[in-house]
């Protein structure tokens, strides 16, 4: 194989590859994750009470605790639908059931 050809060949790979990890993170984004999104979910979301009575609603442990949580939700419309009823409602958070599966379509997996 001639050089030009190699580097043609590197090119293509390349590009295959930056299109395949971007299929990746958009699949992990949308459908991969929601297993391990759930159980994180389930570890912090008990800690939001304690650190409600401890910092209060507005302090930055709290709020940072409640935007992991939020992260946690898909990108896209169900993040905003989930950061709008339990994020940037001052009481939202309270809403939050122990268990993600019981959280409405549309604000979570």
């Amino acid at each position: 194989m001639s050089s030009a050809s190699i580097e043609l060949l590197r090119e293509k790979v390349g590009v295959l590859g930056k299109i395949y990890s971007s299929a990746a993170f958009v699949y992990e984004q949308l459908f991969g994750s929601a297993k391990s999104a759930n159980e994180t979910y389930k570890v912090l979301q008990p800690l939001l009470e304690p650190a409600s009575m401890r910092y209060g609603r507005d302090s930055e442990e709290f709020t940072n605790l409640l935007d992991k949580i939020a992260e946690l939700a898909p990108c896209g419309a169900v993040r905003r639908n989930f950061r709008r009823k339990y994020v940037e409602n001052k009481h939202g958070w309270k809403e939050l059931p122990a268990d993600p599966d019981v959280i409405m379509f549309g604000y979570w997996w």
